[in-house]
């Protein structure tokens, strides 16, 4: 189940912080399984992403997948609509939830 808030998006201009956008972040929870990784990479459908969102993936929540996600180097390398691509040095023995939010820009100028 995703979360989405509305968010200021920020830019810095030399030491302060101009109001640019606002934009949307969702929130999800996305499993990479096991059988699914081909050639040490495996792609997942993520509703809402764009060539141009801003994603940020994080660890797992328990030891053993927090282990097995290092363990096997798991990295977000691409992305594209509709779609996260994630590439592995060896291929995980274990499904791996990972968390991943997405921060798109609205079309609301300041």
């Amino acid at each position: 189940m995703a979360d989405v808030r509305t968010i200021p998006l920020y830019v810095r201009e030399g030491f302060k912080f101009k109001f640019y956008k606002i934009g949307t972040i969702k929130n999800m929870r996305v499993t990479l399984t096991a059988d699914a990784w081909k050639r040490n990479k495996q792609t997942v459908e993520i509703e809402g992403v764009t060539e141009s969102s801003i994603v940020n993936v994080s660890q797992a929540e328990t030891n053993a997948q927090r282990s097995e996600y290092r363990k096997s180097g798991i990295m977000c390398v691409s992305q594209s609509l509709g779609a996260l691509e994630f590439n592995c040095f060896t291929t995980p023995t274990v499904d791996i939830d990972v968390n991943i939010a997405i921060i798109n820009e609205n079309n609301i100028e300041n």
